[in-house]
C-alpha cells in the first residue's frame, strides 16, 4: 500500500549535499571540545558583525517600518548571539576541565531534581535582578549530562534533516543540534523567509559549512522537505511549523494519511523531532492584594507587546488570559490591555492566512456570544451585533508594503470559550477567559490546573502572573501548581517569548504528546547545559522587571537591542554596563 513517499531522484544537489555532509559525520563526534569551541567563537564575532544588515532584511521581509526596527534583532541576531554564546560558554568549561557546567543549585520538588541554572554570573544580577530559573529533570532521574552527545559517537555520527521554521530567523535548532547533541545537519530553509537566512546563515556558519559540517537548502515547498527526510542518508529529523504539516510529513499528504493512521503506519520512519504551537495562556492568579495603576499598565504592556510580537505569528504568542471571574480588578486589567492594544503601533501582516484566520475566530466567537471588542473601532459587540469582523487596513506608514490587521479581544466565559482553547490561533487575537474562584488563589489555581493541562491544546509555554506578595501569602499552592503544570516552559511574572533568551534552560513541549496527536509536538531545544532527561524549565522573572517585554518605542529599543546582542554573545563587565544603561537608565 502506497505511503506517500516520493521517487528519490538521480544525483541532485539534494544528494551532494546529504552525501557530503553525512561523510563528516563520524569525525564532527570526534572532535575536540577545543576545535568546536573555535567555531563558536568564529560565529560569536560573525554575528555582531551582520546584526545590523541581518535584522534589516528580516524588517523589510515582514514589511516594518523603521519604527519597528528592534524587532528585527530580536527575531534574529539577538537570539542567535544568545543559543551561541551560551553554548560557547559551556564549551569553554568542557575545554577547561572535561565536564559542561554544573547547576548553581539543586533542590527536590517531589519526585523530581530542579537544577537553578540562572542567574550564572553577576552581570545577570545586575540586569534581572531577583530572577532565577530551573532546569525541572524528569522523576526519578539524576542529573547527568551529555547523553546525546556520547551517543552520537557510539553511533558513528548522526545526520539530521532539519525543516527550518518560516516565522522567525534565529537557528536555535541548528546550534542546539550540532552542539548539544552532536549532530551534522542539513537545514532546508523555509520559503517564507528564505531570503533572510539563506545569505545569514551562510555567513554565521562559514566555516562549518566549509568544512562539511553542515549545508543550508533553500528549495521551496513540500516535496523538497519530505525528498530531505526521506533520503537514505538522513538518519533523523527535526521541523518547525505546525500539525497540519507535520502530519503531512509523517502520515502522508492527502487521502493515504487517513489510511496509514487507521493501521498505525508512518509514512516517515525515521526519528522526527518537531516544534509546533499551542494556545498559550496567561494565567494571572487573583487574591485580596490589590494592583497598583503601575503594575497594572505594566504587565498589560507585557501581554501586549508579547502578543503582538512577530506580528502574533509566533509558537509562544499569548493566546489567552485565563483570570477569576470575581478578581474585582478583572475589568480594570482588561481594560489597561484592551488601551495597550489600541495603542500599540500597527503590525504588518506577513504570514499568510493571517486575516482569513482572525475573520473566522471572530466569527464563531459572535455565534458563542462571547463579547467581541475590535481594538481599532473601540466598539463592543454583543451576540446579537450585525458589525462586520475586523478587517485588514493600511498603516499609516507609507513604508510598510504589508497590510496590517488590527487585533481582536475577545471575552467570555470557560464554556463560551472552549472551542477557542482548542486550537492554535496563529494571528492578532486574544481571549480573556473567565472562572469563578472567589477570588481565592488557591481555588484558582486548583481549578485552573486541569483547564491547563487536558482542556488546551498544546503544552509549550505558560505564563503566570502573581503578585509578590500573594507568591508569599500562597507559596504552597503556587508551588504545587507549578509542579503539577505539564506546560514545557513556565514563566512566572514575565512573558511566554522571553523564554529564548536564556538557552541554558529548555524549548519545547511538555513530553506527554505522541506522533497520533503531536499537538506542541515531541523533543527540545536549547539546553545549553547538556542536562540528560529535562522535563521542563521554570523561570521566575522579577515583578515590574525594565527587562520584559514592551511596545516597541523607536530609536532606544533599537539601541537596547544593539546592546542586548553583545551581551548574549560575550556577557562580560562591558557589554553589562552598557546594556545595563541602556535598559535601566535609559542612556
Amino acid at each position: 500500500l502506497p505511503v506517500s513517499c516520493p521517487p528519490h531522484l538521480a544525483m541532485t544537489d539534494l544528494d551532494r549535499a546529504v552525501g557530503r555532509v553525512s561523510s563528516r559525520k563520524g569525525l564532527w563526534t570526534r572532535l575536540s571540545p577545543a576545535r568546536k569551541l573555535a567555531y563558536l567563537k568564529e560565529m560569536q564575532t560573525v554575528v555582531c558583525d551582520i546584526a545590523d544588515e541581518w535584522a534589516a532584511l528580516s524588517c523589510k521581509l515582514r514589511g516594518y517600518s523603521e519604527e519597528l526596527l528592534s524587532l528585527g534583532y530580536l527575531v534574529g541576531p539577538c537570539i542567535a548571539a544568545g543559543v551561541v554564546g551560551d553554548f560557547l560558554r559551556t564549551y569553554e568549561t568542557l575545554s577547561a576541565t572535561g565536564k559542561p557546567p554544573r547547576p548553581s543549585a539543586t533542590r527536590v520538588v517531589g519526585e523530581q531534581t530542579a537544577l537553578q541554572l540562572f542567574p550564572t554570573s553577576f552581570s545577570d544580577r545586575v540586569l534581572f535582578g531577583s530572577s532565577r530559573g530551573e532546569l525541572w529533570l524528569q522523576p526519578g532521574c539524576a542529573p547527568t549530562q551529555g547523553a546525546d552527545l556520547a551517543a552520537a559517537a557510539a553511533a558513528g555520527g548522526v545526520l539530521c534533516a532539519i525543516l527550518a521554521p518560516g516565522n522567525y530567523d534565529a537557528p536555535v535548532d541548528i546550534v542546539t543540534k550540532m552542539f548539544g547533541q552532536g549532530r551534522v545537519v542539513v537545514v532546508k530553509a523555509h520559503s517564507n523567509n528564505k531570503a533572510v537566512v539563506g545569505p545569514m546563515y551562510r555567513r554565521l556558519f562559514a566555516s562549518l559549512i566549509a568544512d562539511g559540517f553542515l549545508e543550508v537548502l533553500e528549495d521551496s515547498g513540500a516535496s523538497a522537505a519530505t525528498s530531505l527526510l526521506h533520503h537514505p542518508l538522513v538518519d533523523e529529523g527535526l521541523m518547525t511549523g505546525g500539525v497540519t504539516a507535520y502530519d503531512a510529513l509523517v502520515w502522508g499528504a492527502g487521502p493515504v494519511q487517513s489510511l496509514n493512521r487507521a493501521i498505525h503506519r508512518r509514512a516517515l520512519t525515521i526519528p522526527f523531532e518537531s516544534e509546533l504551537g499551542a494556545a498559550s495562556p496567561v494565567v494571572i492568579i487573583p487574591g485580596s492584594t490589590h494592583w497598583t495603576p503601575e503594575e497594572v499598565e505594566h504587565n498589560a504592556d507585557a501581554v501586549v507587546a508579547a502578543k503582538m510580537f512577530n506580528s502574533a505569528a509566533l509558537c509562544a504568542s499569548p493566546q489567552f488570559l485565563l483570570v477569576d471571574a470575581d478578581w474585582p480588578q478583572r475589568n480594570e486589567f482588561c481594560a489597561a490591555v484592551l488601551q495597550k492594544l489600541r495603542d500599540h503601533p500597527p503590525m504588518p501582516s506577513f504570514y499568510a492566512g493571517t486575516e482569513d484566520r482572525l475573520l473566522n475566530l471572530v466569527a464563531q466567537a459572535r455565534d458563542r456570544g462571547l463579547e467581541i471588542i475590535d481594538t481599532a473601532a473601540g466598539v463592543a459587540s454583543s451576540q446579537s451585533s450585525k458589525q462586520e469582523p475586523p478587517s485588514s487596513s493600511s498603516s499609516s506608514s507609507s513604508s510598510m508594503s504589508k497590510p496590517a490587521v488590527r487585533p481582536v479581544l475577545m471575552r467570555g466565559s470557560l464554556e463560551q470559550c472552549r472551542p477557542f482553547l482548542k486550537t492554535e490561533a496563529f494571528c492578532p487575537v486574544l481571549f480573556e477567559v473567565a472562572i469563578s474562584a472567589k477570588n481565592d488563589p488557591t481555588n484558582f489555581m486548583a481549578q485552573a490546573l486541569p483547564v491547563l493541562n487536558t482542556q488546551t491544546f498544546g503544552s509549550l509555554v505558560c505564563s503566570v502572573l502573581c503578585h509578590p506578595a500573594e507568591q508569599i501569602l500562597h507559596a504552597g499552592a503556587l508551588e504545587a501548581f507549578l509542579g503539577g503544570l505539564q506546560w514545557g516552559v513556565v514563566i512566572v511574572n514575565d512573558l511566554g517569548p522571553s523564554g529564548v533568551l536564556f538557552p541554558m534552560f529548555v524549548w519545547g513541549a511538555f513530553p506527554k504528546h505522541t506522533a497520533e496527536d503531536i499537538q506542541s509536538g515531541q523533543g527540545f531545544l536549547g539546553n545549553s547545559r547538556l542536562f540528560d532527561h529535562p522535563q521542563k524549565s521554570v523561570f521566575f522573572g522579577e515583578w515590574l522587571s525594565r527587562t520584559h517585554p514592551h511596545a516597541p518605542r523607536g530609536a532606544h529599543d533599537v539601541l537596547v537591542c544593539r546592546r542586548l546582542l553583545r551581551y548574549m554573545a560575550f556577557h562580560g563587565v562591558v557589554p553589562t554596563v552598557k546594556l545595563a544603561a541602556a535598559v535601566l537608565c535609559k542612556l
